[in-house]
């Protein structure tokens, strides 16, 4: 039986990270002639490691297990995430090239040396490993396809890099370079505008309720310019100017690949049961242009496990204590993710006065490194004998409780997933990425969860919706108004209707990896088509 290798490799990002540290494993189990190569972050090297082992139980799967190699090419796993970035870009070339050649690589943190392998089959890459890409093109050309790896949701993958047919911003990066020649404005700040402002257009993406093009940023973003360059690379062709360096990111002389034009495919992590018409779009737009996607979500854990947190105890009693309490479903666990923190703070804190005021129990996860909790509102908090304060949770084990019944999240794409898996609706304070089209899905399409609308900032945020024709009023006075709302819907009548819709999605969640799943189906064809034997 001859080896089939692929090397997966992705951002230095959780929500990157973690779904395919699961697809790795999926990859494993459905064949037993794959061996994966899984690039890791340092700061992510220990969580890869207890992700993947959730997914393996009972001794028929120890061999599996032993097929996924995981190793970090650097060692330094601290600081802002642009010099964790450009770190791993650093350290990328030797790694792959000495992969290419069939050598054998060793894990810059542990030390563990992996044998020799045949050059990797596939590659399945970051979107935004731009760098990476440039990288394998110089060492191994055509020779080894590249896939492309997109965690995040499907309607905002069009609404970047789709046609303006489809409702994608298009040419966006062309019509900024005309008008910076026009104007005299530098490039980049017509496309911050493009991205950040938008021009007043009304789009019509596939799946999503319309939506002006400005609500698609409805906070303040604290990173502009290097978004623009990120994402107009990824598209196509783009110089990266000298500025770029300062935020770690890799410069070049020559232009950047065009990752969606260059790549043999797509594969989505996103779930057909939340976007199966933005993903049907896709796979037709791509199609036509021979980029197959693949379609494999969700990616979850099978069994949550409390330990994996150092304040786990702390959690399991907190929740007893409220399911004896307060019953079923009474508690509402916030959790922004990772690399997400509202830039207001007192809106922040108007929402716990809320939910401290309405008695209605909450966990509060605030894991950016950017989070700040006063010692005022903690000392608030820890007294109330209602809310519980952590710098991290077992997300997967919250969620599953019987005594969690709500989920307010940034509406990141594995959030959305995990919380609908449980049947837990949503309360969405949406950011950036695809968060805002999650949020407005969600509550509009899906009707599985409410967007709060009064915690939007900045120009863009402040403006009217398409859809309500609502402008938030940019005050704490309202975000608590509005927050009670809620919290009085949660408890009502909308509330029972938004759970029951939420369980039907999690049938459909938890059906796609039967055996004539769609997940399993997609996955199928994915190692059927990149084998090494076609």
């Amino acid at each position: 039986m001859s080896i089939v290798h692929y090397l997966l490799s992705t951002t230095p990002q959780w929500g990157h990270v973690k779904p395919l540290c699961i697809f790795a494993t999926r990859i494993v189990q459905e064949r037993e002639s794959v061996i994966v190569t899984l690039m890791v972050s340092p700061n992510h090297l220990d969580k890869a490691f207890s992700e993947v082992s959730t997914q393996f139980t009972g001794p028929s799967q120890n061999k599996a297990i032993d097929r996924i190699r995981i190793l970090s090419t650097f060692q330094d796993g601290d600081g802002p995430l642009p010099e964790i970035f450009a770190r791993s870009t650093a350290a990328y070339e030797g790694y792959y090239r000495r992969l290419f050649e069939a050598k054998e690589v060793t894990c810059a943190v542990k030390g563990t040396v992996f044998e020799s392998l045949p050059a990797p089959t596939a590659v399945i890459l970051d979107l935004f490993c731009l760098a990476e890409f440039k990288i394998i093109q110089g060492i191994s050309g055509s020779s080894v396809p590249v896939v492309i790896w997109v965690s995040g949701g499907i309607s905002t993958f069009i609404r970047f890099f789709g046609d303006e047919s489809i409702g994608g911003l298009g040419e966006f990066e062309t019509k900024a370079i005309a008008e910076a020649s026009r104007t005299g404005v530098p490039t980049v700040d017509v496309g911050v505008k493009i991205l950040f402002e938008g021009e007043g257009k009304l789009l019509r993406i596939p799946g999503l309720p319309a939506m002006h093009d400005y609500e698609f940023c409805p906070q303040k973003p604290s990173v502009t310019h290097p978004v623009f360059v990120v994402l107009s690379s990824s598209a196509k062709y783009a110089y990266l100017p000298s500025w770029i360096g300062q935020y770690g990111l890799p410069t070049y002389d020559s232009p950047f690949c065009r990752l969606l034009k260059e790549c043999q495919g797509i594969i989505a992590a996103t779930p057909y049961a939340l976007e199966e018409t933005s993903i049907n779009t896709a796979k037709s737009f791509w199609g036509e242009k021979k980029k197959e996607m693949y379609v494999v979500g969700p990616l979850l854990a099978p069994e949550p496990d409390p330990t994996t947190s150092k304040s786990s105890g702390d959690i399991e009693n907190f929740l007893a204590d409220k399911l004896q309490r307060f019953g079923e479903k009474s508690v509402l666990y916030i959790s922004f993710g990772t690399a997400f923190w509202p830039m207001t703070p007192e809106y922040v804190e108007e929402v716990i006065d809320v939910l401290l005021e309405k008695q209605f129990p909450f966990i509060f996860s605030y894991a950016s490194p950017v989070a700040t909790i006063s010692g005022e509102l903690a000392s608030k908090v820890n007294s109330s004998g209602i809310g519980l304060l952590s710098k991290w949770t077992p997300q997967p084990y919250i969620l599953s409780h019987p005594a969690t019944g709500w989920f307010l999240s940034h509406g990141g794409n594995g959030s959305i997933t995990e919380s609908l898996s449980n049947a837990v609706p949503l309360i969405c304070w949406p950011f950036n990425a695809d968060q805002p089209a999650a949020a407005a899905h969600l509550s509009e399409n899906l009707q599985v969860g409410f967007e709060l609308i009064e915690v939007r900032t900045g120009q863009s945020g402040l403006k009217p919706l398409h859809r309500t024709g609502r402008a938030p009023k940019g005050t704490r006075e309202a975000v608590g108004l509005e927050m009670r709302e809620v919290v009085d819907k949660c408890r009502g009548s909308k509330g029972e209707e938004l759970r029951k819709n939420a369980e039907a999605v999690k049938v459909q969640l938890l059906g796609a990896w039967t055996d004539d799943g769609v997940a399993a189906k997609n996955l199928r064809a994915f190692l059927d088509k990149y084998s090494g034997h076609n």
